[in-house]
């Protein structure tokens, strides 16, 4: 079985003292976590012919994933995302996303991925095509919504997803399920926090607890909760134990510094 995820890619750089760089991004760190999971997995993204792409570029394929299908330009910058901290919980001081803002999931990209037997994406343009020829030729999609998805973009992509990730810190996990359900999403995985994460399919609702670890930093636990997750339903899980490693892969994260240990 081989997987990819298009989306986005940064390095994070973290506020000192002592200043500390880490390779990040959405859909980088689910590619990452799938590849630890001893999953054939590829990234598709944009970075640029700079000194933070070739740390990302480098990071990526000592982590095991396929770096291949990177689009590196010749000019622009690659993405800098500055993070402070309040306590454990991570806080993004400024994002840019540089070159990685153009990163598209269209119909040229879908069918130089249509052999994948899952595609997971985030933070894409023009998703909905894309999306929709995956499906048609029997690859299971997924999508990182992140907070408060627009409700355009959600008409346009919930009817070809088989699972719709979403984050919902607020507490109306039930509404936003419910909501994206009716949109046409099959599967519908709200992340909590410390809340802990919601799933919702045709078998039900079923929450799982996060938890209780000793948090180091917060960031890249949602992403770490999807790369489980999906590799939990491809070795042949239900929602609700795919949750339940979800859970317990971003309590791990938690507990390290960075999206994942480098």
């Amino acid at each position: 079985m081989s997987v990819a995820c298009v989306g986005d890619n940064c390095i994070d750089r973290y506020l000192g003292p002592p200043e500390r760089l880490f390779p990040g991004g959405n859909a980088l760190n689910v590619a990452v976590h799938l590849a630890h999971a001893g999953i054939d997995t590829a990234y598709v993204g944009v970075m640029a012919n700079d000194e933070e792409g070739e740390l990302l570029l480098i990071a990526g394929r000592a982590a095991g994933v396929d770096m291949s299908l990177v689009e590196v330009r010749a000019t622009g910058q690659t993405g800098v995302t500055v993070v402070g901290h309040d306590g454990a919980d991570r806080t993004f001081v400024h994002e840019s996303y540089g070159v990685a803002a153009d990163v598209r999931l269209d119909g040229t990209t879908a069918e130089a991925l249509r052999d994948r037997v899952w595609v997971h994406a985030t933070r894409v343009s023009t998703p909905a095509a894309g999306l929709a020829a995956l499906r048609a030729g029997g690859t299971t999609t997924s999508y990182d919504l992140g907070e408060a998805p627009d409700v355009d973009v959600v008409a346009a992509i919930a009817p070809h997803l088989d699972v719709a990730f979403v984050s919902s810190p607020a507490g109306d996990a039930e509404q936003l399920a419910a909501w994206l359900r009716t949109a046409g999403a099959r599967t519908v995985v709200v992340t909590r926090g410390a809340a802990g994460a919601l799933v919702v399919d045709d078998d039900g609702a079923h929450e799982v607890p996060a938890a209780d670890v000793e948090v180091v930093d917060t960031l890249g636990a949602g992403d770490a909760l999807i790369g489980a997750f999906i590799a939990a339903r491809l070795a042949g899980a239900d929602s609700q134990a795919a949750l339940a490693a979800g859970s317990a892969a971003a309590a791990r994260t938690c507990t390290h510094v960075g999206g994942w240990p480098t």
